[in-house]
């Protein structure tokens, strides 16, 4: 305290050149008006070290008679506050980073499924015009539309995400596509104030899936064949055996040979 006073603010070193310029700026205002100003941020260095902190500075005009006298001013640190608001921005830039870099889609919405935040939008439109917005125009056909507002609305009540949840939907290309949803809620003070829902595409592993059962029916209808002939010798026999079978085996109400 001793080194400072009586000295000038701007000899003190504390303050770096261009930080001073805007304190003496609003230390002028502060007395042209005769007002306190609204509190303003300025780096400091610490005595010693020289390590830069943070201070918030408001002040207030002392008068006598009408007549300013001086001006009292308040400084708090404020470094704590900053370097976690600078923290906080470094980790969104970092997930928004990531959000807009994956395939997925990654698509924050409230309780009645209102986008809040997306990382891709359909072909045509951007992310801006789709803030506001309904997820379920975007993400699923419409017959499957009220089964994802029920999910988004079941994360809400119960705070339990819903995992490999799969709808259809339309790609970038118009096609539609398969998509498995994780619909996970974000939680604030304990309480869930908005839904994740992320959705991964599965067209290709689905029609894998698919192509693999069909190949497995066509398997088990030629096994049927070999089985059928195997216990007649009778051709009507074998023929009408088989189209039982087969008709069993892949759902059909009416079949038939027709042998030329």
């Amino acid at each position: 305290r001793e080194e400072v006073m009586g000295r000038r603010f701007s000899e003190t070193g504390f303050v770096p050149p261009e930080e001073m310029v805007r304190i003496i700026e609003w230390f002028r205002l502060t007395l042209e008006t005769g007002e306190a100003l609204a509190p303003t941020e300025f780096e400091i260095k610490r005595a010693g070290d020289g390590v830069i902190l943070y201070a918030e500075t408001s002040g207030s005009v002392i008068k006598r008679d009408g007549t300013i006298q001086g001006v009292l001013i308040l400084v708090r640190d404020i470094t704590h506050r900053k370097r976690i608001e600078e923290a906080l921005r470094e980790s969104e830039a970092r997930w928004r980073s990531l959000a807009e870099n994956i395939p997925d889609i990654i698509t924050t919405v409230d309780r009645e499924g209102i986008i809040l935040f997306t990382n891709h939008a359909p072909p045509g439109i951007s992310k801006e015009q789709i803030i506001g917005t309904n997820i379920v125009r975007y993400l699923c056909l419409v017959e499957e539309r009220e089964a994802m507002q029920n999910a988004i609305r079941r994360v809400f009540d119960t705070g339990k995400a819903i995992n490999d949840y799969e709808v259809r939907g339309y790609g970038p290309d118009g096609s539609i596509r398969w998509y498995s949803c994780c619909v996970g809620p974000i939680r604030q003070d304990g309480k869930t104030v908005a839904v994740n829902v992320i959705a991964a595409d599965v067209t290709d592993r689905k029609n894998s899936e698919e192509e693999v059962l069909k190949r497995n029916r066509e398997l088990t209808a030629l096994n049927t064949i070999a089985q059928t002939i195997s216990e007649s010798v009778d051709l009507d026999e074998i023929l009408t055996n088989t189209i039982k079978k087969i008709s069993e085996l892949l759902d059909i109400r009416h079949g038939a040979f027709l042998i030329m």
